[in-house]
């Protein structure tokens, strides 16, 4: 399979509009609290004694195994990595990287196997790549990309074959795609496919079918890599920018410059547009796959409309009039569930099969911008959040029909109580970072 990241939606018709902070990607998210009448109250990890502003700090969650990867801030240590498996002799300090009350500050936590790699600064190199497998002694600097006193960026980290690989700039070749087994010798500059201080600028990586795909600019071109100098080449050259890169059953699908929808199996030749009788609605993530075909959003300037696409011209066809934010789409029980949006109901958590009768709104929620947002399938069950009416966050859950979706509990009484970050499914654990009534970094739930 494929990855990539995701985002973005606008409501369906030209009068229905979603609130700012939604548009600007802010989704206050609500979290696992549940009541006793459906499941086990989560509950705090670890009182981690944390204070001050989270401004500036990762808000990931990341799992390897039953173990989940986190920042937080302690008046001893700073904000430094931490690890917890659910409990609170498990939930500890990982390194004091910056020594002291000092910040290392990790950020872009990227899980490769079993290790865990992240950029943070020890006071000794700048900003640079670190790498963890959990321990004190396992976590280490794996190489200065550019020598201090500079520190050194990366962008898009995604794992393919066992290593990471990245996009940086080392103040030498400008911008291009690095690649790291997390050792210093193993960490290099993949190819240096524009010369100079410029770069190609890589972007959009995507693993699909093996292989490493992503754009340069100035020209616009696709790219492939297996990880090599000379198995790094050029797949295509575009038009303009493209966006949407998603593996469909090894096959790359994508959005064109103009909106339309295009496919590639690595060769120039294998490259096509299959489908541009309507604009797809660009977005900053992949498109949703659901039985080897891709849905996506089209805008004909009146309506908004769920689509699909088996890869071929006659296999693209129209789902449903709805307005479908993908971004925070995920499959559950063989449908597709995310966020629908239109004119009648606003937004609701709908659901899809890939056909018209078949694409529905779940449970219509009463009250007003009940926007529900990170879908996230934990322990055999589909949970989301949703703004409350009143005070505080909500926690819902759903088995796809409208008896079984429902109000698990609020989360908090405070109005300014609000989740840090992702639902991460660890081993069939929930797991979220929260801040409201106590500023805390992690809780559970196994929904039970």
């Amino acid at each position: 399979m494929g990855q990539r990241r995701q985002a973005g939606i606008a409501s369906e018709g030209r009068g229905f509009a979603l609130p700012i902070w939604l548009k600007a990607g802010a989704f206050v998210a609500c979290l696992l609290l549940c009541s006793s009448a459906f499941a086990q109250t989560p509950y705090l990890v670890k009182d981690i004694n944390e204070s001050g502003s989270f401004a500036g700090f990762s808000e990931q969650l990341v799992a390897i195994g039953d173990t989940v990867f986190f920042v937080a801030m302690h008046p001893a240590t700073g904000a430094e990595l931490w690890r917890t498996n659910g409990t609170p002799d498990g939930t500890r300090l990982v390194k004091n990287i910056w020594s002291g009350p000092g910040s290392s500050r990790p950020s872009q936590l990227t899980a490769v196997g079993g290790t865990l790699f992240f950029m943070a600064d020890g006071g000794l190199h700048g900003r640079e790549l670190w790498k963890s497998d959990g321990t004190p002694a396992g976590t280490v600097l794996v190489k200065d990309l550019t020598p201090f006193p500079h520190s050194s960026f990366i962008s898009e980290p995604i794992a393919l074959d066992g290593a990471l690989f990245f996009g940086s700039d080392d103040a030498i070749t400008g911008p291009e795609l690095w690649r790291s087994d997390g050792t210093a010798a193993g960490t290099a500059l993949v190819k240096d496919i524009t010369s100079g201080p410029g770069g190609s600028g890589p972007s959009n990586l995507t693993t699909s079918n093996g292989l490493l795909f992503f754009t340069v600019s100035f020209p616009f071109q696709l790219w492939k890599s297996d990880g090599t100098a000379n198995g790094t080449t050029k797949v295509f050259d575009l038009t303009g920018a493209i966006s949407m890169l998603t593996d469909v059953n090894g096959v790359l699908f994508f959005r064109g410059p103009g909106g339309e929808l295009w496919t590639s199996d690595g060769t120039a030749i294998g490259t096509s547009l299959i489908w541009n009788a309507k604009v797809i609605e660009a977005g900053d993530g992949p498109l949703a796959v659901l039985d080897g075909q891709a849905y996506f959003n089209v805008d004909d300037g009146s309506t908004r409309a769920l689509w699909k696409s088996d890869g071929t011209t006659g296999g693209t066809a129209l789902v449903k009039a709805v307005n479908s934010d993908l971004s925070h789409s995920v499959v559950f029980g063989g449908a597709l569930y995310f966020p629908g949006c239109e004119s009648i109901h606003g937004c609701q958590l709908w659901r899809s099969d890939g056909t018209s009768a078949g694409t529905f709104m779940v449970k219509q929620i009463a009250g007003p911008n009940r926007y529900p947002s990170q879908l996230t399938v934990a322990g055999g069950q589909l949970y989301f959040s949703v703004v409350g009416s009143q005070l505080g966050l909500e926690l819902w859950k759903s088995d796809g029909t409208a008896p079984g979706t429902f109000l698990v509990r609020n989360s908090w009484t405070d109005a300014s109580a609000w989740i840090l970050g992702a639902l991460v499914d660890a081993n069939g654990t929930l797991f979220f970072r929260a801040r409201g009534e106590i500023m805390s970094p992690v809780w559970k739930s196994d929904g039970t």
